[in-house]
């Protein structure tokens, strides 16, 4: 390498090692502190309990099909997308996006996972749903997230992952 060159080489290879420097910390994995808030810890046999009695009202209320009553459990951030890609609000679903449910589902295969206020169930349903007009695959998939409020579990999430045909 001339002498000319070597300051500038140098001074490139500064700006090369900062800017490597500078992405490198960007990228590293960022410290977040949680929300204060509940820090409930959960056994196995409580956690396993709750997400069923959460499950159960909330397939319960749909069973039902009295929008008022769905309202009720359901929170005011809650989405829902089915696996037609139909996805839908809060008030969306309430005015257009009901299922029509003949009897109460069975669970199969629940897992349920928590941390504080919020749950998160993955179970199968045995069930018997349209939506839209059409009939929805009659054993399949979901998974629902909580959100404690008071007593009760507000449902934030729901994938339906059902075929419709």
């Amino acid at each position: 390498m001339r002498e000319s060159s070597l300051p500038g080489a140098i001074a490139s290879a500064v700006i090369v090692a900062a800017f490597l420097v500078f992405v490198g910390w960007r990228s590293a994995p960022q410290t977040v502190e949680a929300a204060e808030g509940p820090t409930h810890t959960w056994s196995a046999a409580d956690l396993q309990s709750e997400g069923a009695g959460a499950v159960d009202a909330w397939l319960g209320s749909l069973v039902k099909g009295d929008p008022a009553g769905i309202a009720a459990v359901l929170a005011p951030e809650f989405q829902i997308m089915r696996s037609d890609g139909a996805a839908y609000g809060k008030d969306e679903y309430l005015a257009k996006g009901l299922p029509t449910i003949a009897k109460q589902p069975t669970v199969e295969k629940l897992v349920v996972t928590g941390f504080g206020d919020t749950l998160v169930a993955r179970y199968w349903l045995l069930v018997d749903e349209t939506a839209g007009g059409k009939a929805a695959q009659a054993h399949a998939p979901r998974i629902t997230v909580f959100r404690k409020s008071g007593d009760v579990w507000l449902v934030v999430a729901h994938g339906n992952f059902a075929q419709f045909k």
